[in-house]
């Protein structure tokens, strides 16, 4: 989820939206995990990594939630690196414990372009050729006019790109379909 600030007006909105879907029959079996990126500067220290932080690893969707709106807590206003994220969540940067069945997914959810912090820059071709050799499904939430700095990590596939909405009705909708995807 991006944090920069910008973004901020449809936290909430998300939030309320996947909420129901987390007490839902569906998701019962899942297991969530949350990565925040925009975060304010986290000091020379962390390099790249300063405006992003793995919040928890792969939790039950019951617990979910309280990670969810635990995240206007954490101090926003820095650069968006969507695809440093992205990539960071495949190639074990972030240290999830993903099952060895599991069915990898990404959500990510910003309101800006691509964006890599990295040098050299990471790609949408590096992101998509990670999340093709690792069996990665990404789903992107971003402005109609910026989805086509997403378009090859979705692997051109218009069906994973949404628009963020202002509306928990949506959301859910949204939400729901990709879950729903998932379950077939």
């Amino acid at each position: 989820i991006d944090m920069s600030g910008s973004f901020d007006s449809h936290i909430a909105t998300m939030v309320a939206g996947i909420s129901p879907l987390l007490n839902d029959p569906i998701t019962s079996n899942f297991r969530f995990a949350l990565a925040v990126f925009g975060t304010s500067d986290m000091g020379p220290g962390r390099s790249e990594h300063r405006y992003s932080h793995l919040v928890t690893d792969f939790v039950p969707s019951v617990d979910y939630l309280d990670y969810l709106t635990s995240v206007n807590q954490i101090r926003g206003g820095g650069i968006e690196p969507s695809l440093d994220v992205l990539l960071w969540i495949m190639d074990g940067t972030y240290d999830l414990a993903w099952s060895p069945n599991a069915q990898r997914v990404i959500i990510l959810m910003t309101d800006e372009i691509s964006q890599s912090v990295t040098m050299p820059p990471t790609t949408q071709s590096m992101v998509r050729a990670e999340s093709l050799n690792g069996g990665y499904s990404i789903f992107v939430f971003v402005p109609t006019d910026f989805q086509s700095s997403f378009a090859e990590v979705v692997n051109e596939d218009p069906d994973r790109l949404f628009t963020p909405s202002m509306d928990a009705n949506t959301v859910f909708t949204q939400i729901r379909s990709i879950f729903d995807g998932l379950c077939i």
